[in-house]
């Protein structure tokens, strides 16, 4: 007995063309994978005595289940009152995420290049651990040390970069 198949040829090249990415599928990126990247910028400039905290930028970031988030930023920090270089012109710098604090980094105001104000210039990064899928906030808080004048966003805005990795 004889049977006979019959199918239908495959144009290979079109095959190939489906297998082509422009983008390569979350599925398929490789460990250490930059998904997505996004930044927050504030260029609102902020003054102040009361020696409250207050907010220089913040950014969300919506993320996959397991993704790490890598944070870099910068806020531009002014003390208008300084008169001489002392203890209590430095300040405390907070990463928070989803409001609560992830690093603490302190500046101090001990050295000072100038009599009437004092410009902190102050960055950092940070590398989370893997979080669950959904959207996170991240933001940059300054805290001085004294009631005095200061100033956020003097002349430069504060900025914060977001960087989903894939673990």
């Amino acid at each position: 007995m004889t049977i006979q198949v019959t199918k239908e040829p495959i144009n290979l090249r079109e095959k190939l063309n489906e297998l082509d990415y422009d983008k390569v599928p979350f599925q398929k990126m490789p460990a250490g994978s930059v998904v997505q990247a996004v930044q927050g910028l504030n260029t609102t400039q902020i003054a102040w005595s009361d020696g409250s905290q207050q907010t220089a930028v913040t950014m969300d970031i919506t993320v996959q289940a397991g993704s790490l988030v890598e944070v870099n930023f910068t806020a531009m920090i002014a003390n208008t009152a300084v008169t001489a270089a002392t203890w209590s012109n430095m300040g405390f710098i907070y990463l928070y995420q989803n409001g609560g604090i992830i690093r603490e980094y302190e500046h101090d105001g001990d050295i000072t290049s100038n009599t009437s104000y004092r410009v902190f210039n102050a960055a950092g990064s940070h590398l989370t651990g893997a979080l669950t899928a959904g959207t996170y906030t991240f933001s940059i808080g300054f805290d001085p040390y004294a009631a005095q004048a200061w100033v956020l966003n003097r002349g430069r805005s504060s900025n914060i970069i977001l960087k989903e990795i894939l673990q």
